[in-house]
């Protein structure tokens, strides 16, 4: 759905280029994307000497308004504070030499969920099961530090390439809120722009309540699950939000079974529970719903393989990355195609390598042997020639 953008008023974009140092702590190496409302560099540390990815909020931000540069501060630090292996972590913020805020974040490497889905979907039942539950455990370490995301979709679950496999990650928590405060205050309109992109907003936030809780964030992961597993979203695209929004605070979503009938009766069942209207009737916590998709799944009895099931992170051409000498263990680059997409919204990527492969797991032979239908003939069998072989022995003696 196409965003008109008014005239942007405010502060010019500032002018960055390969060496200049930031915060007197890292030096910029190579742009890798620019949008209305943010930047996205790579850059080296300068005292770790490690590479970072680093995110400058541009555009119409007013650079002189405190109070709103105060509450991005606060909800940086509070996006800081979470703790987990599946939520990305910010290593530092600041202001640069123009006033605008900035978060450096660790790079990673894989791509986001939005872009494995654009190059083949739905996904199998298993690996979306995978991609919720380490979701759910970035969630309910965010939730327990009181920070709630407001903007979860597919563009902002990374799925970093792994050994073996993959894991999930999530991208720009907390940090929604105070974007959108500091371009709300630098004049900044967007027709149609609302706290979160409406496809994925809970019926709570799409009315614009200022009481959004955790609940919103798992109905927004439940949306993003119903894609995965369906190949589309729980209500019919539209051409305005105001549509989108009457769609999701008054009509049913559609059904997953009829969108995909091979999905097990427990999933649809779980779906239906996360998609509810009203936030009691949803799972109580992030952890009771990454709990009711695992049970759905056992209930299958499925064999759990991400066989057929890769990330992308290909190196674009035109950035020569060795001579970056980045850590392995923070190797992170973005895509080409990242260019034509807001980073403000987007993750640091680097896609394709090799596909990745977990073999199916091998069946064990059954073992042979005598059915008991022809045991049981044996064995009359046996009793016939006894019995007539006795019988004649009888008659001659």
């Amino acid at each position: 759905m196409a965003v008109q953008r008014a005239p942007l008023r405010g502060p010019a974009p500032v002018e960055r280029a390969p060496g200049q140092v930031i915060a007197g702590r890292f030096r910029l190496v190579q742009m890798l994307g620019q949008g209305g409302m943010a930047c996205v560099w790579v850059a080296q540390h300068l005292t770790l000497k490690v590479h970072v990815a680093i995110k400058f909020m541009d555009g119409a931000f007013a650079a002189g308004d405190e109070t709103a540069l105060k509450r991005f501060n606060q909800e940086a630090t509070a996006a800081a504070a979470i703790q987990s292996p599946y939520v990305v972590k910010i290593l530092d913020y600041g202001n640069d030499s123009a006033g605008r805020p900035y978060l450096a974040m660790e790079l990673l490497r894989g791509e986001d969920l939005d872009h494995r889905l654009e190059r083949g979907g739905p996904l199998p039942v298993e690996v979306v099961q995978q991609i919720v539950t380490e979701a759910c455990k970035g969630l309910s370490s965010a939730h327990a530090e009181g920070v709630v995301h407001r903007d979860l979709k597919p563009e902002n679950i990374f799925l970093c390439k792994e050994p073996e496999g993959f894991s999930a990650k999530i991208l720009d928590f907390g940090i929604a809120r105070a974007t959108h405060e500091l371009a709300t205050r630098g004049n900044l309109t967007i027709t149609g722009q609302l706290l979160g992109t409406p496809m994925y907003m809970s019926p709570e936030q799409a009315l614009g309540k200022k009481d959004v809780d955790f609940r919103s964030d798992l109905y927004s992961l439940a949306v993003v699950a119903f894609q995965c597993l369906t190949g589309a979203t729980p209500y019919e695209e539209s051409e305005t939000v105001g549509e989108i929004i009457v769609s999701i605070t008054t009509r049913p979503p559609r059904s997953a079974a009829l969108l995909r009938p091979d999905l097990p009766s427990g999933v649809v069942r779980w779906l239906e529970t996360a998609l509810a209207k009203k936030p009691e009737e949803r799972f109580p916590s992030a952890k009771d719903m990454a709990d009711a998709l695992n049970d759905a799944c056992a209930a299958r009895k499925m064999t759990v393989t991400m066989s057929g099931f890769d990330v992308d992170d290909t190196v674009p051409p035109n950035i020569d990355f060795d001579s970056l000498n980045m850590p392995s263990v923070l190797e992170q680059l973005t895509p080409a195609r990242q260019v034509r997409r807001d980073p403000a919204r987007q993750a640091v990527t680097q896609r394709d390598v090799e596909p990745l492969r977990t073999p199916l797991p091998k069946a064990e032979p059954k073992p042979k042997g005598a059915s008991p239908t022809f045991i049981f003939l044996a064995l009359v069998t046996a009793a016939l020639v006894v019995g007539t072989a006795l019988y004649l022995y009888l008659r001659t003696h």
